[in-house]
C-alpha cells in the first residue's frame, strides 16, 4: 500500500473508476426497475416495460460485481492486485455474479430492440407481445444460470486482475490443452478458453442483431418522417378553424358559390388527426429504441474488443484503452436511465424525482413525448 509508483497509481485509478461507473449504473437501473414496478401497481405496465425491468435487473447484478472491483480478490494476490481483501469464496461469488449478468444483459438488450421493432414496424399489440414475453424471461435466465453454474464445478472463477471471472489460477499457469501433462494450473484449468467463448457469445451475436434491428427501425423512422412532412400541409388545412375557412369562402364568392361541405368532413378530420398522432408516436418510439441500442453498443464494444485481445494475446496491454473500455462496460444502467428519461413526463418515485432534479435542469425532464408513448397505432 506504500508503493505509489505509476503502475500502482494506474491500478488504483482503474479500481476506483470501476466503482464510480458501476454505482451510477446500479442507481439508474434501480430507478428504472422501481418506476416499472410503480407502473405495474397502477395497471400501466406493458410487455416492453417488463423486458426493460428484466434488463435493469441483469444490469444491477453485473454492475454490483463490477462495483466490488478488486475487493473480493484473495488476499494472497495483493502483490499485484490493489485492494484485495477477499478469499477464494468471495472471488468465486463475484465471478458468478459477473458471469450471470454478463450473459443475461446482451440477450435482454436484443429482445428489447426486437419488441420495439415489432411494435413500430409491424404494429404488434401488447396482447400479441405478451404471448412471446412469457417465454423470454425463462429462456434468458435459464441460459444465464446454466452458463454461470457449471464453471463452479471446474473452479474457473479466479482473479483476472480487475475482477474475478473466468481465469486460470495461479496467473500465467500452463493449461492442459496446450501443455498436456505439464499443466500447472491448480484451479480453472483451460478457463481462458471459456472466457474467449463468452467474450464472443452471447455479446457479439446480440450486438450484431441489435444493430440490424436499429437499421430497420431507422429506415422505418425515416419513412414515417417523410410521411409526416408530406401530409403536413394537408393536415394544417384540415385543422384550419371554421371561421377562417368561412372567410376564405366569402373572399372567393364573387367567382363561384362555395361547394357544400362533405357530410363526413368532421370524421375525415378525426381520421387524419389520428393518423398524424400515430405517425408521431411511431417516430418517437422508434428513436427511443434506437437510443437503447446505442447505449448497449457504446458500453460493450470496447470491453469486448479488450477481452478478445487479452485472451488471444497475453502480452497485449494499453493502459488508456483498458481504462476507457472497462469504465464504460459497467455503465449501461446509467445510460439506459438517460434514455428512459426521454419518454417520462413525470417520475413517480422519490428517488427518480431526485435524480431528474440533479440531471435535468432541476426537474424539467427533456421529454419528447408522454408516458404512454408506447401505445403505437392505438395498442
Amino acid at each position: 500500500d506504500d508503493d505509489w509508483s505509476l503502475p500502482h497509481r494506474q491500478m488504483v485509478a482503474q479500481a476506483v473508476l470501476h466503482k464510480i461507473a458501476a454505482a451510477f449504473s446500479i442507481l439508474g437501473s434501480v430507478i428504472i426497475a422501481y418506476e416499472v414496478f410503480l407502473e405495474h401497481r397502477k395497471g400501466m405496465q406493458s410487455p416492453k416495460s417488463r423486458i426493460l425491468a428484466g434488463l435493469s435487473l441483469a444490469d444491477i447484478i453485473v454492475s454490483f460485481g463490477w462495483f466490488l472491483s478488486t475487493w473480493p480478490a484473495p488476499e494472497e494476490t495483493t502483490d499485484y492486485v490493489w485492494g484485495a481483501r477477499g478469499t477464494t469464496g468471495t472471488c468465486t461469488l463475484q465471478g458468478f455474479l459477473v458471469q450471470l449478468g454478463h450473459v443475461a444483459t446482451p440477450m435482454y438488450n436484443l429482445v428489447l430492440a426486437w419488441f420495439y421493432l415489432l411494435m413500430v414496424r409491424y404494429n404488434w399489440s401488447d396482447a400479441r407481445l405478451r404471448k412471446s414475453e412469457r417465454w423470454v424471461h425463462a429462456v434468458i435466465w435459464l441460459i444465464s444460470l446454466v452458463s454461470s453454474i457449471y464453471p463452479l464445478f471446474w473452479k474457473m472463477y479466479n482473479n483476472a486482475w480487475q475482477i474475478c471471472w473466468l481465469e486460470p489460477y495461479p496467473s500465467y499457469c500452463l493449461n492442459s490443452y496446450e501443455h498436456g501433462a505439464d499443466a500447472t494450473c491448480t484451479r480453472g484449468d483451460n478457463a481462458n478458453l471459456h472466457a474467449l467463448f463468452f467474450t464472443i457469445f452471447p455479446v457479439w451475436p446480440c450486438i450484431i442483431g441489435s444493430m440490424i434491428i436499429m437499421l430497420l427501425l431507422f429506415l422505418k423512422v425515416r419513412a414515417v418522417e417523410k410521411q409526416m412532412a408530406r401530409y403536413a400541409g394537408s393536415t394544417q388545412s384540415v385543422a384550419m378553424p371554421a371561421s377562417s375557412r368561412r372567410s376564405s369562402v366569402r373572399r372567393l364568392s364573387f367567382i363561384a358559390p362555395p361547394p357544400p361541405p362533405p357530410k363526413d368532413a368532421e370524421q375525415e378530420q378525426l381520421v387524419q388527426h389520428q393518423q398524424v398522432v400515430n405517425r408521431q408516436r411511431s417516430r418517437q418510439v422508434g428513436w427511443q429504441a434506437i437510443w437503447y441500442v446505442v447505449a448497449f453498443f457504446l458500453t460493450h464494444i470496447l470491453g469486448m474488443i479488450a477481452n478478445m485481445m487479452y485472451t488471444l494475446n497475453d502480452s497485449f496491454f494499453n493502459y488508456w484503452f483498458d481504462l476507457f473500455a472497462y469504465f464504460f462496460l459497467p455503465l449501461q444502467g446509467f445510460l439506459n436511465f438517460i434514455v428512459f428519461l426521454r419518454t417520462q413526463s413525470q417520475m413517480q418515485s422519490t428517488v427518480g424525482k431526485m435524480a431528474v432534479y440533479l440531471l435535468c435542469c432541476r426537474g424539467e425532464v427533456p421529454r419528447t413525448t408522454t408516458n404512454h408513448i408506447t401505445k403505437v397505432g392505438g395498442h
